[in-house]
């Protein structure tokens, strides 16, 4: 941040309370944030999870995680001090590009 350099943070905040650190620091340092809101489905984001754990060898995780973050979750809001919130969805991956990826669409 000091050699007006971008942060980037990758990480679930399902909370206005979980982003409010984030945005009073750049703002600490007269900087803007932007979000990039990734709207998947909770079965896309199962279906993501089992994918990921059979090809990075990784552990799945709980269908609890998935029920929490979406019972607490809480839109990102302009009010809240972003410059800009940027509303991804689905990104669909052609089958002929990866066919192992269907193999464990949940839905």
């Amino acid at each position: 941040m000091r050699n007006n350099g971008k942060v980037i943070i990758d990480r679930t905040h399902a909370k206005k309370g979980d982003r409010l650190s984030f945005l009073d620091l750049a703002k600490t340092n007269s900087k803007s944030v932007e979000i990039i809101w990734i709207d998947y489905t909770l079965e896309h984001a199962r279906h993501n999870d089992a994918f990921r754990a059979f090809t990075e060898n990784k552990e799945r995780m709980g269908r609890v995680t998935f029920f929490t973050f979406r019972k607490y979750f809480e839109e990102p809001e302009i009010t809240e001090g972003y410059s800009k919130i940027t509303k991804v969805g689905r990104r669909v991956i052609q089958k002929q590009d990866n066919p192992l990826y269907y193999k464990f669409l949940i839905s």
